[in-house]
């Protein structure tokens, strides 16, 4: 896996420069000091290059103490500016070096690739350090830098009881990944439970998750509803962005006090759920056109957890067709695999194994070529 460099600059000249040196490494760019800092403390990269002039903006107290956050990773200055009044400073503070520019990129990748090739397995090292193994979430396919942050987070995240919003476009796995999650945890001797909010007509929203009292309405009978059936367990709430707003400050209830009431029904029941929320909407959006509310959002989102889209990791595309294709014994051409990367898969991971359960079945020989991949069931 590549190694991930953070760049704290604005400067696209310095931007440019670092995509130009050719380094084995995936560049992440930040110009928000707090945003770059709270990402260092996420997910430590393997060094950390920051823009001297955007850094002066944020005055000395702050880049100090950024760089004790920094601990061991390596932290370089670039600079257009003469440092070297500057040096005595820089050494306390433990930075590696600064890089007086303009300087060509063989120049800067000189620099950095030694360090880089030393600490190819720093980020995985100081995962270990911080208790995350990547072998519990190894069923979630994807080695890019994105996707090993992804199983980060979870793996950080998983043994607690903190409800956790996962977010993502349609297709990108999030109800497979809550279930990922649920069986890593501290409940997974227990039930998990998947409800789809749009599948349940808004009438019956909230009989559906606290289950009614006998006579609550014509017809009604005693009966549990999901936060019943998952005691004790996991409950993924998907596409949560649908809940009725009538029933929003109800499970706002649920969630803060870990009691609710049955439709109809004057007894208190306790909650003992550990709740996982999903979305492919703008909740933000919802939250300003008054469709979803504002408490009720910093209540699931407590840990956020952004799913990217298949277009955003295509380097995992490969891995991900060999794990369809293996239930029809089948192979994958080269021209077939390009035409498979050079598809940006609006519908995700859903599409793409849709589209090689497709492939496999067209093709009539063990090699499924270019010809057999069809997107949109365009045959």
């Amino acid at each position: 896996m590549k190694s991930s460099v953070f760049l704290y600059s604005c400067d696209r000249r310095i931007r440019d420069l670092c995509r130009q040196c050719g380094l084995f490494c995936s560049f992440y760019y930040y110009s928000d000091f707090d945003v770059f800092c709270a990402e260092i403390m996420t997910v430590p990269p393997a060094l950390i290059l920051i823009d001297y002039a955007l850094a002066a903006t944020v005055g000395p107290e702050s880049i100090a103490r950024f760089c004790s956050c920094a601990g061991a990773v390596p932290v370089f200055f670039l600079s257009f500016e003469d440092c070297s009044q500057f040096t005595r400073w820089f050494s306390r503070l433990g930075v590696q070096e600064v890089i007086t520019l303009p300087c060509r990129p063989a120049y800067l990748a000189a620099k950095l690739n030694p360090l880089l090739e030393r600490l190819q397995q720093s980020v995985g090292e100081w995962s270990k350090t911080l208790g995350f193994n990547e072998s519990e979430f190894s069923d979630i396919i994807g080695t890019t830098p994105e996707m090993y942050r992804l199983k980060y987070l979870l793996a950080r995240f998983a043994r607690t009881d903190t409800p956790l919003l996962l977010s993502g476009e349609s297709g990108t796995g999030k109800t497979y990944i809550a279930e990922r999650i649920h069986n890593v945890s501290l409940r997974s001797g227990n039930s998990f439970h998947a409800v789809n909010m749009a599948s349940i007509p808004a009438q019956l929203a909230e009989a559906e998750l606290f289950g009614t009292a006998a006579g609550a309405f014509t017809d009604a009978v005693s009966r549990n509803g999901y936060f019943a059936y998952a005691e004790r367990g996991t409950l993924l709430l998907d596409e949560i962005g649908e809940l009725p707003v009538p029933v929003q400050p109800k499970l706002l209830h649920v969630l803060e006090n870990n009691t609710y009431y049955r439709v109809g029904s004057p007894v208190k029941q306790q909650c003992n759920v550990r709740f996982l929320f999903a979305t492919n909407a703008d909740l933000q959006k919802q939250i300003k056109c008054r469709r979803f509310r504002e408490d009720l959002y910093y209540r699931i989102a407590v840990i956020p957890v952004l799913i990217p889209p298949l277009r955003e990791r295509k380097p995992d595309i490969p891995v991900l067709a060999e794990h369809f294709l293996v239930p029809y014994r089948k192979t994958l051409s080269a021209a077939g695999l390009r035409k498979l990367c050079d598809y940006n898969w609006p519908g995700n991971i859903r599409e793409l194994k849709n589209c090689l359960t497709r492939a496999c079945l067209i093709s009539p020989s063990a090699v499924v070529q270019d010809q057999h991949v069809v997107f949109n069931s365009a045959f």
